[in-house]
């Protein structure tokens, strides 16, 4: 029996009309009994071949009429009221869900989108702390906060952003830097930012800038402002954003070592609301209340009081860090020298317990870290730390 073979020009109206229904289909189901439709068909030379093959062995070709009867089947199969049976060929593949990577950052521990993040490079705001210049701002933003005696009475602060925090739309005020300010920036990889400073620590950012970067105000105003509505020094602020634009705010060039983080400390969870006291001269005296509920430190006043910031937000603390070390003054105005290499004792307060252990810290370039008294490492959370640097028998209560 003879074979009637169409002529070219009809094999390629039909491939035409069949790749048409087939996108029709598609649009309507991308599965027909049991099998997914390919959108990318083969070039025509390859699909005239492949007709041609199927028409020699006497395969019978794909009629519309076949096509919509297997769309009916295949919906009439998947019906409510006539399941579909399942195989192994035709049932949906479960797809795993795949958790969202997360890093956690070298510096407070907490759990980040992007490795990037992890190391962000860091910079270190000195911030006032004269009664003239509370309320402050941004505090509330910093990842860790230092606090440290400066002169006579006062205390000040040297808070840590990162350069991913372009929202933190005002730092400050900012003040002077201290040397030992400085010290701590360089163990944090960290570009200092300050307004001016002592003799000792001029002359030390200047002479080692290498290991001292620092952004100074008095030759790079642009990067910050006055607020007139405040009385001067205690009204100078500057931003994440304006500080990226200088060009020593670049990524680090030192790795910075993160600290072993703990979650939680489940044996030493207290539910007691407690008050930490760090004496300080009066009135600089730290005063710290515990709440069980957030496990959550909040800085109060000498009454019990929340103590705001500018905009209003209260000043927190995931954890606190007392350092004890050699605290000396420098000069009649009380500048202090302070040891901030070597080792001594300290103190971390979280989740309304204490724990005792030492600090150490063997060269200018490291990271301070803390231990228990067997010399094994004394984990934090993550979260916001507000370590604070005392001299050597100052009172600290915690009922």
């Amino acid at each position: 029996m003879n074979k009637r073979v169409k002529s070219p020009r009809t094999l390629h109206h039909n491939l035409a009309r069949r790749k048409a229904q087939r996108r029709r289909i598609e649009e309507i189901d991308p599965v027909v009994s049991g099998e997914p439709i390919v959108t990318d068909a083969p070039p025509p030379e390859e699909s005239s071949r492949h007709r041609w093959g199927i028409g020699m062995i006497g395969g019978t070709v794909i009629t519309v009429t076949a096509m919509v009867a297997a769309v009916v089947w295949y919906r009439v199969q998947a019906s409510p009221t006539s399941p579909a049976p399942v195989s192994s060929e035709s049932s949906e593949q479960i797809q795993p869900v795949i958790p969202t990577p997360s890093w956690q950052r070298d510096l407070d521990g907490v759990s980040v989108s992007s490795e990037a993040s992890a190391h962000a490079p860091l910079v270190a705001i000195v911030v006032d702390n004269m009664i003239d210049a509370r309320p402050q701002s941004g505090i509330d933003r910093a990842l860790w906060v230092f606090e440290f005696p400066a002169e006579a009475t006062i205390t000040r602060w040297l808070a840590i952003f990162s350069l991913d925090q372009v929202g933190v739309t005002e730092i400050g005020p900012v003040r002077s830097l201290r040397p030992y300010m400085a010290e701590v920036a360089r163990s944090l990889s960290a570009v200092v930012v300050h307004s001016g400073g002592s003799p000792d620590a001029l002359k030390l950012v200047g002479r080692f800038a290498k290991d001292y970067p620092s952004i100074n105000e008095f030759a790079n105003a642009p990067l910050f402002w006055r607020d007139r509505s405040r009385p001067a020094p205690h009204n100078l602020y500057t931003t994440v954003l304006r500080l990226m634009t200088h060009p020593l705010v670049a990524p680090a060039q030192r790795t910075l070592k993160p600290l072993p983080w703990a979650n939680t400390r489940e044996s030493a969870v207290d539910d007691a609301q407690k008050t930490l006291t760090i004496h300080y001269s009066e009135p600089y005296t730290a005063r710290w209340q515990y709440r069980p509920d957030e496990e959550v430190f909040y800085r109060v006043d000498e009454k019990g009081a929340v103590i705001k910031l500018r905009d209003g937000n209260p000043i927190t603390a995931k954890s606190i860090v007392v350092q004890s070390t050699d605290i000396s003054v420098l000069d009649a105005i009380g500048r202090r020298s302070m040891r901030l290499t070597g080792s001594g004792d300290a103190m971390v307060f979280e989740q309304g317990h204490v724990e005792l252990g030492q600090w150490q810290r063997q060269k200018p370039s490291d990271r301070t870290t803390l231990v228990l008294s067997d010399g094994q490492p004394l984990p934090l959370g993550p979260g916001r730390v507000w370590w604070t640097i005392v001299p050597k028998g100052t009172e600290v209560d915690f009922e």
